[in-house]
């Protein structure tokens, strides 16, 4: 019978923890501790017993459990190094990563290369964390396409991020594009977390933007991170990050994505970065210390009182998810012309050129009315919308998906027996006041149902 690898040459089984490999002889053969048991001299070299203690064989156990570990990990893609072509020179650092610019196949892609040298057991907790990140799928989630491997390190394959950070775009941003892209980011975190996935280092340079959608990166892997750092506190984002964070060995749980979030929310809609004016290496303490950033006069009121929720010190006490997205909702909905009248005092204050942008937008805007439809499910259950004519399709669906709950992909909206379609406007439909909508969910496969 032919032995296999890492199996003991007697009984032909293979070598674990409850059947050690020992060393039987001093050129280093070994069998296992079964069988050792039953003979009295070396299988191999036929040396005696007689003067030597058998020992355990450490390093052969080790390479056994690596590669029992390394078979259940092989559902993470590996990828060639040769299948890319990789920019001589990095275009952005992580803290321990270099990123690449790297083309594959036809699609320009991300490679993160991580810059520690690894060992076999590093490896296979980095395939270990891997193998959740590569099957997530979700608009606000930086795709991972599978691990790239080096002689002595390895990389992850992900999707590009063609414009930039959300912290380089936010002095951009209009109040509604704020809107949009804070509902966005709060969808990809609530995706996260019902994958059990806390992500720990929230922050603008970690939510990148491609095809003007916001997405999230550098999810999932917070192990490698405390691998490549000193402790286990040294890779959270000052700034960002939650008290509980900069305490070593503190419990925490996903309350501190929802104090990362309030965060970002707080730099997005004022412009200002949490404690810019701050020495970096006093800002955990003064967080943990209860420290907050000011609110400017500007900042929308309706985001207040639930990013003061969100950064609260005791982590039992922050708010939801869902308390952001209603906040939100409430920001969107008052920007809205209420009975088609525009009241200058209601022009948002907090850029002068949107200011001045509403003011010139005042006549054309005076003559929209808002009026009332309803989106009736083919059960006959109603839901009452308030639209006006300017309102896109895109933008309804995603008002259906918020009040409930039905994702935007699963939506075929149907007005007069026509669907109604993306990229269009309500002015572009024959729709009046009363007028019913109504709502057919799209299957995964592809067919509708009632």
């Amino acid at each position: 019978m032919e032995s296999k690898p890492f199996s003991c040459q007697i009984c032909f089984e293979e070598y674990s923890k409850e059947r050690k490999p020992m060393i039987v002889c001093k050129e280093g053969h070994s069998v296992c501790e079964h069988c050792l048991k039953k003979i009295d001299s070396c299988p191999f070299c036929r040396s005696s017993f007689e003067n030597f203690e058998s020992i355990l064989n450490r390093d052969l156990l080790q390479s056994v459990e690596e590669m029992k570990e390394k078979k259940k990990l092989s559902n993470v893609p590996i990828i060639p190094l040769s299948e890319l072509k990789v920019a001589k020179e990095s275009f952005a650092l992580g803290g321990s990563a270099d990123i690449y610019k790297a083309k594959w196949g036809n699609n320009l892609v991300a490679l993160k290369k991580m810059r520690i040298q690894t060992n076999q057991k590093l490896r296979n907790q980095f395939e270990n964390e891997l193998q959740l990140a590569v099957k997530l799928n979700h608009p606000n989630i930086i795709k991972i396409y599978g691990m790239v491997e080096y002689k002595k390190s390895f990389g992850i394959l992900m999707e590009f991020g063609e414009q930039g950070n959300l912290e380089q775009k936010i002095p951009k941003l209009s109040l509604s594009k704020k809107i949009d892209y804070s509902l966005k980011i709060i969808d990809g975190i609530k995706y996260l977390h019902l994958n059990s996935i806390i992500h720990r280092d929230l922050k603008p340079q970690n939510i990148l933007i491609s095809n003007d959608q916001p997405k999230i990166c550098d999810f999932g892997l917070s192990k490698i991170h405390e691998h490549t750092m000193k402790n286990t506190t040294a890779f959270v984002s000052f700034g960002y990050s939650a008290p509980e964070l900069f305490q070593q060995g503190s419990i925490y749980d996903s309350s501190c994505d929802i104090f990362s979030l309030s965060m970002i929310l707080f730099q997005m809609f004022s412009k200002k970065k949490p404690f810019q004016d701050e020495n970096a290496f006093d800002i955990p303490q003064k967080i943990k210390q209860g420290e907050r950033p000011e609110f400017p006069n500007h900042f929308p009121k309706e985001l207040i009182e639930v990013i003061k929720k969100g950064w609260n010190q005791n982590p039992k006490e922050r708010c939801s998810l869902n308390e952001f997205i209603q906040c939100l909702d409430q920001l969107k909905r008052k920007r809205r012309r209420v009975n088609g009248i525009t009241k200058k005092e209601e022009i948002e204050k907090t850029e002068e050129i949107q200011i001045k942008e509403e003011i010139e937008k005042t006549e054309e805007i005076q003559i929209i009315p808002q009026f009332q439809i309803f989106v009736k499910d083919l059960h006959g259950k109603s839901f009452s919308f308030f639209v006006d004519y300017e309102e896109t399709v895109e933008d309804f669906m995603n008002e259906v998906y918020q009040n409930l709950g039905i994702p935007k992909e699963q939506q075929r909206l149907i007005l007069k027996g026509k669907q109604m379609r993306i990229g269009k406007k309500f002015k572009d439909y024959p729709i009046e006041h009363g007028n019913t909508i109504y709502l057919v969910l799209r299957t995964p496969g592809g067919l509708f149902k009632n």
